[in-house]
């Protein structure tokens, strides 16, 4: 089963100020609607997937989780509107090669530095071109093909703590060529750092203007 919710935070709100602030904070903010659980290995094992969203002044928040969230576990007073959620399992796995959808995705490129040390270096592309390299290459791996997309790179998201994440933000329109594949890239996310809301791949018809 596979959920979608929104969120529409008072963006003056002192915790969520800090919060949209800090994409750690965020995180935990999130995690505290679901069992007993704000590690990433919990995350990735309830499907988690956020993004943050400015809209006329509201911060508002995609969730998408395996199981069904309680957002009563947080404060009421931290929203513009009631929390609401959705059931879209059934559309997801609906979805057949050929399909044509508009899409839309945050996420964090990266490429891995090798030099000589044990672990490799994780680096954000920052060149469009190499970011739509990237997607490009995910793209194939999750079973879909990029038909056309525009790209904004947002600059660094960050955690108080000093860590940084390079944002770009991809619209655009995609075609499925492996369903089933294409339903674990939508489940699982695409790219890394995807509990610091990156990677929820959001999806709606194509409508030729």
């Amino acid at each position: 089963m596979m959920y979608l919710s929104k969120l529409v935070f008072d963006h003056k709100y002192p915790s969520v100020m800090k919060d949209v602030a800090d994409v750690n904070g965020m995180h935990k903010r999130i995690m505290r609607a679901f069992p007993d659980m704000e590690s990433d290995e919990a995350r990735k094992e309830l499907g988690i997937l956020f993004r943050l969203e400015q809209d006329n002044g509201k911060v508002v928040a995609y969730v998408q989780s395996k199981v069904e969230p309680d957002w009563s576990e947080l404060e009421p007073r931290s929203f513009l509107e009631p929390p609401v959620h959705k059931p879209i399992s059934e559309a997801i796995g609906s979805i057949t090669n050929g399909r044509t959808l508009a899409f839309r995705l945050r996420a964090n490129p990266t490429k891995r530095i090798f030099s000589g040390k044990k672990n490799p270096k994780k680096v954000g592309l920052l060149k469009e071109e190499e970011q739509l390299e990237w997607l490009n290459r995910k793209a194939t791996d999750g079973g879909f093909e990029v038909l056309s997309v525009r790209v904004v790179r947002e600059g660094s998201l960050r955690t108080r703590d000093g860590k940084t994440f390079e944002s770009a933000l991809f619209d655009g329109v995609l075609k499925a060529t492996d369903s089933e594949r294409f339903l674990k890239a939508v489940e699982s996310g695409i790219g890394v750092s995807r509990a610091y809301g990156f990677g929820l791949l959001s999806l709606a018809p194509f409508r030729v203007a």
